[in-house]
């Protein structure tokens, strides 16, 4: 004998179907925001994603803006940051009418370009602070996506589906067709097609097959100075070691000088092919007095 599973209360009931048609009702001054702004298509877009996520009937699209309006604030939130995004008139009214019609106060979307068809299941205690978002992408409650440092936020690529609790940080890129799983941190570059999950993230599955991966290591992390200036080091080390060498070389008896095209940045490369310990680090004059017998001896012969 099966047992009976308790259902949800039925969402087309006479009470919930009364309760949304007030809603609805009290939403339409918010649409004369939408007849002022500029954004009206990126706007349409938004609703359509929303009514096929939630899996509503369609309606006209000013039927399915009015009702995600008046029943959804976590819309709300993103409808106002649309506007925002729009001309001068249509934000001065937006800031009006948001007095009465409150968005959701834990949902921040802090990203300076979010894709059309962008869309936030419940979005409580979420920051969406990625430098950019692609299309049709969604993300779950109480998510972060945001700066490590100084540089920029993550980029968000097309259809990437951010599941409850994750952390996206950094200067990184989410391919496109991401899943990103629930309570997952991703610190480094997600290659497309992909399934990422635990902490630190790893693949999970790529291009539909199951598989147990790490995340490529960037190999130099965007905006980072001290690496981006390592190869300057490195030669002016080499520049210097030079020059101890041949002041050593004029101060002493032997009469052998370093060739002038060996002076550069490429002589202790082109000494150290010569040497016999293999290696030539001559940060110092001693290092260099120390360096001289081998090659006065090398080259006198």
């Amino acid at each position: 004998m099966t047992q009976d599973v308790p259902k949800q209360a039925p969402r087309n009931s006479p009470a919930a179907r009364i309760y949304r048609g007030g809603r609805v009702v009290l939403a339409f001054p918010l649409l004369l925001v939408y007849l002022l702004s500029t954004e009206k298509e990126l706007i349409r877009l938004d609703c359509e994603r929303w009514i096929e996520m939630l899996d509503l009937p369609s309606k006209s699209s000013f039927g399915n803006l009015l009702f995600l309006l008046g029943n959804y604030k976590e819309f709300r939130t993103l409808y106002y940051f649309r506007i925002w995004h729009g001309n001068l008139l249509a934000t001065a009214a937006s800031l009006i009418v948001r007095i009465v019609y409150k968005g959701e106060s834990t949902l921040h979307l802090r990203s300076p370009h979010i894709g059309p068809g962008f869309f936030t299941q419940h979005g409580y205690a979420t920051s969406v602070g990625a430098y950019r978002i692609g299309r049709n992408c969604s993300v779950n409650q109480l998510v972060v996506i945001g700066w490590s440092d100084r540089t920029r936020g993550p980029i968000l690529g097309d259809n990437v589906s951010v599941k409850a609790g994750a952390k996206i940080l950094g200067p990184i890129t989410i391919g496109d067709n991401v899943t990103v799983g629930a309570n997952a941190v991703v610190t480094k570059d997600v290659p497309p097609n992909c399934v990422v999950a635990g902490v630190p993230a790893r693949i999970i599955r790529r291009n539909g097959v199951r598989v147990n991966e790490p995340l490529p290591s960037r190999m130099q992390p965007e905006g980072s100075l001290s690496e981006s200036l390592s190869p300057w080091n490195e030669q002016v080390q080499l520049d210097s070691t030079a020059m101890d060498l041949d002041r050593a070389l004029r101060s002493s008896s032997c009469s052998i000088s370093i060739p002038e095209p060996e002076r550069a940045g490429n002589a202790v490369q082109s000494i150290n092919s010569r040497s016999v310990s293999g290696t030539w680090y001559l940060p110092s004059r001693v290092s260099a007095e120390c360096a001289q017998t081998d090659y006065c001896s090398r080259h006198s012969g």
